[in-house]
């Protein structure tokens, strides 16, 4: 595991804060999900779980007190609430079925917003018995190796302990972190990440042209403590605005 900060990762990098439900979709801007197509109560639909080894639909029998997704209410919009409790959840859009079709050649750059609602206290992600984010997204390419194959992965994390800018390596999975602890009562924070050039930033080389899904990530299973982060407005933005 090797640890390091970068000043600027990244060409689309950027983070603002505020209340604000965003600016809409601009031209060219894909929505991936803003949450208000699904019911309130409900898990996403479209969304997908990994269930024994499996990528399947995801339904609300794989959802439990202890971990979970939701679609919420935040004031006037929708959000997806993830939730741990010494546990871990995640839930995954594949690339080229229902919601998701990403060339990063057109649209390099993915954006978010999240509200970090609960941060499990001292975990950090370079550290393996207090490795927890309450939120984090996954981008999960190709698969390489040889004998045991296994996808290079960048995970983009709300980390409760390492600043912004650290970027910890755990062979062909980069932890990135974008939001940190210092933003706990900030509200809601867009983030945007030029992933086809965080790709060439922490793996020397070109990435492929689709990646294979993202993922949604919230654990709190080492520290043994609560995670509750909100997601919103995930979108693919063109290379040009």
């Amino acid at each position: 595991m090797v640890t390091w900060m970068l000043a600027a990762l990244s060409v689309a990098s950027g983070q603002s804060t505020g209340a604000g439900a965003g600016d809409g979709v601009a031209t060219g801007v894909v929505m991936v999900d803003d949450f208000e197509a699904h019911d309130v109560g409900t898990v996403p639909g479209g969304w997908s779980y990994l269930h024994k080894k499996k990528i399947v639909p995801l339904t609300e029998e794989f959802m439990r007190p202890r971990e979970r997704f939701t679609v919420v209410k935040d004031g006037t919009r929708q959000v997806l609430r993830a939730y741990s409790h010494n546990e871990a959840v995640h839930i995954s859009l594949v690339n080229g079925e229902s919601r998701l079709d990403w060339d990063l050649e057109t649209h390099p750059v993915l954006a978010w917003e999240w509200n970090a609602r609960k941060l499990p206290p001292g975990a950090r992600e370079d550290q393996d018995q207090l490795n927890d984010s309450a939120a984090a997204i996954y981008v999960i390419f190709s698969m390489d190796g040889f004998l045991v194959k296994r996808p290079k992965t960048i995970k983009y994390v709300f980390s409760s302990s390492l600043p912004v800018g650290t970027v910890v390596s755990y062979g062909k999975l980069k932890v990135i972190v974008v939001s940190d602890g210092s933003m706990a009562d900030a509200g809601w924070i867009r983030v945007e990440r030029d992933v086809a050039q965080d790709y060439r930033t922490v793996f020397g080389d070109e990435p492929p042209r689709r990646p294979l899904s993202i993922r949604l990530w919230s654990d709190s299973d080492n520290t043994g403590a609560e995670a509750e982060v909100d997601f919103d407005n995930i979108r693919l933005i063109p290379a040009s605005r």
